[in-house]
Parts: structure tokens; sequence; C-alpha cells
């Protein structure tokens, strides 16, 4: 929670983010194809994957999808509310202390 972030830090956390982020969609127009639909009407045409073998789709889809969209986020944000969390719980909570209130009957006694 005391972390602080300087201006050259922020910097290498952007670009590792766009880093990350370029190479999760390299596989889109690598493996990604406009196909006819149809061959009676050639002119309807769906974008499709094609992947030269299952696992390597398999493996990009567990990678790309499931870790760094899916779960990197979920730890990244579960890990700031549980900071937050013991942040919260670990404070103490202003109250009236007795002396405080003993002085403030002394003085209304006084008036």
């Amino acid at each position: 929670m005391r972390f602080q972030i300087t201006g050259r830090r922020a910097r290498l956390i952007i670009l590792l983010i766009w880093i990350v982020a370029l190479t999760t969609t390299i596989p889109w127009p690598l493996y990604f194809h406009l196909v006819s639909a149809f061959p009676t009407s050639p002119e309807i045409r769906l974008c499709l994957e094609e992947w030269p073998s299952e696992r390597d789709k398999d493996l990009y889809f567990i990678l790309a999808n499931v870790v760094f969209c899916y779960l990197l986020p979920l730890i990244l944000i579960l890990l700031c509310y549980v900071m937050i969390w013991i942040r919260v719980w670990r404070r103490s909570i202003p109250t009236e202390s007795k002396d405080a209130h003993i002085d403030r009957l002394q003085q209304r006694s006084k008036i």
C-alpha cells in the first residue's frame, strides 16, 4: 500500500502491459483466415481459425485467454482487495479516551 510509482517504473509497467497485449493477439492475423462459407455462394465468407495443430490451438487458448486475460487480472484484483482488507482490519478506530472525556466534564463544571 505504500508502494510509490516513479515515472520510470510507470513507463516500464505500461510497456510490459503493451507487450503482453500484443503477444496475446499475434496469432489472430496469423491463424485466422477468411473462408468461403458455402461453395455455391463464394461471396459469403467467414473468419475461421486454421491452426497448424489442435495442440497449438489449445495451448494458445489456455495461455493467452485463460491465464493472461482471466487468471492474471483476477489474481491482481484479489491481491489488491486483500491488501485493502488487511489495511482496514489492522487500523485503529479513533475513539474518545477516558481522559478527554474527564477533561471535558471538568471544563463544563467550571462554567
